[in-house]
């Protein structure tokens, strides 16, 4: 979440919505407190997997997101 708590529940509000619009794109919202997180990795990892199961179940839209065309 960006700068603050306000901010960030703004954002993360936003992002709910955007997610839900667009088919439930995958997004990955981290909070960086200065502390290690133990559970970062697998979060990106989780997050990597989850956005590669969508551009396989998307690829029209996963094409456009990138300026190309999809091919069949």
């Amino acid at each position: 979440m960006p700068f603050t708590c306000m901010p960030g529940t703004i954002v993360n509000a936003l992002l709910k919505r955007l997610r839900e619009d667009n088919d439930n794109l995958p997004y990955l919202n981290m909070v960086f407190e200065g502390n290690e997180d133990t559970n970062s990795v697998t979060r990106m990892e989780a997050f990597v997997h989850q956005a590669r199961e969508f551009m396989l179940r998307n690829p029209a839209k996963a094409a456009a997101s990138k300026g190309t065309h999809a091919h069949p």
